[in-house]
């Protein structure tokens, strides 16, 4: 599973001109039901006609990405081994899971995980300026932002602890990947998105006039700016809640930088769960044999010595807070340059918890999802 979710956002530059926007909407639903007498649950994100998630039967560690489309009311999503439409999404399906024809039934359901409104925000910033090396020279700034606020937990609209927790979500991801943090406020982004646009706005301002009178030659991709940032679900449920964020910076050069963040929420007891919470001491090496284990056995590295293989870089493999979760099986993700080059992209481990049993606390909440 190289990544999760993608999603392409396309921006087109306006000139001479400042777009700003903020805007609510409701993209992630959980949805509970039955296929053959089997409770399973349908953890999904729609953006625009494109919808991405997971597909998992309760009381079982094997989960599936699901990814499609909306067309004409009706929704259909292939992955894993699911294949079903209808003209709404709380209906009966056709459906064939793992082989199995049946018959599914969805319907919304948030009486025992945590509901989300999705925030989005967008500015798109351009500065025209004189050069006598480039025709029409515009110096360009896009920042598109959408983070999910919890909206209620089990029912019961979120409290003030729980609003709190979340907005530290925001301080698991990167602070900044262009000199001087350029652009994240802190944290980052925070719950006054507006704000937030006109900081990056004032500051990329800032910047350009900064760098037109340095009197230096300067070209346009030198002054073309670009941050996105969205979250996902990965898991939802017995008092977890697993949230991705996917961050993208560009700030000239070759090319930007991205990163999945994962962060954990344990709702039973309002905080973020860490490596420490999750694992016993000195136990990264027997987990970093998995890793690696689940990586040969996906075609990203091989089974010879360090200084012979091709693919990962094997001994660069870690374990520290880049774990998230899944049904059934925890994540390890990292991010470009980590264990490979830039080109060879993110990579993502998914290890089932019945394997890592023997190296997960006594009191782990993480065991929590194994009812």
């Amino acid at each position: 599973m190289k990544q999760i979710l993608a999603i392409i956002i396309s921006i087109l530059v306006i000139n001479t001109a400042t777009a700003q926007s903020v805007g609510y909407t409701n993209t992630y639903k959980h949805y509970e039901g039955t296929f053959l007498r089997k409770n399973v649950v349908l953890d999904v994100v729609f953006l625009d006609s494109e919808v991405t998630g997971k597909f998992y039967q309760k009381g079982t560690q094997e989960c599936f990405t699901v990814n499609g489309h909306i067309n004409n009311g009706s929704l259909y999503l292939t992955g894993g081994k699911i294949d079903f439409g209808g003209d709404t999404i709380e209906n009966r399906y056709s459906c064939s899971y793992k082989g199995t024809k049946g018959v599914l039934l969805l319907k919304e359901d948030y009486s025992q995980c945590m509901k989300f409104n999705e925030v989005e925000a967008e500015l798109h910033d351009s500065i025209p300026f004189a050069s006598d090396d480039e025709d029409n020279p515009v110096a360009t700034n896009n920042i598109f932002y959408s983070y999910l606020q919890p909206a209620a937990y089990k029912g019961v609209e979120t409290n003030d602890n729980l609003k709190a927790l979340f907005a530290k979500m925001f301080n698991a991801a990167p602070q900044q990947s262009v000199e001087g943090d350029f652009f994240y406020p802190e944290p980052y982004p925070t719950m006054k998105l507006k704000n937030d646009l006109q900081t990056a706005k004032n500051r990329f301002r800032k910047f350009v006039d900064s760098e037109l009178q340095s009197g230096d030659k300067i070209s346009s991709q030198e002054l073309t700016m670009q941050e996105t940032n969205y979250q996902y679900v990965t898991y939802n449920n017995n008092g977890l809640v697993c949230i991705v964020n996917n961050c993208y910076s560009y700030a000239g050069g070759a090319h930007g930088m991205y990163a999945n963040i994962p962060v954990i929420f344990d709702l039973e007891q309002n905080r973020i769960l860490t490596k420490k919470d999750i694992f016993k001491p000195d136990t990264d090496e027997a987990i970093i044999k998995l890793i690696i284990k689940y990586f040969i056995a996906h075609g990203d590295a091989d089974d010879k010595p360090s200084d012979e293989s091709e693919g990962i870089y094997k001994d660069d493999v870690f374990v520290e807070n880049n774990i998230g979760i899944e049904n059934g099986s925890i994540i390890f993700f990292y991010q470009p340059y980590e264990i490979n080059s830039y080109v060879a992209g993110s990579y993502s481990a998914v290890i089932k918890i019945s394997d890592l049993l023997p190296y997960i606390t006594d009191n782990s909440p993480i065991k929590r999802m194994l009812k």
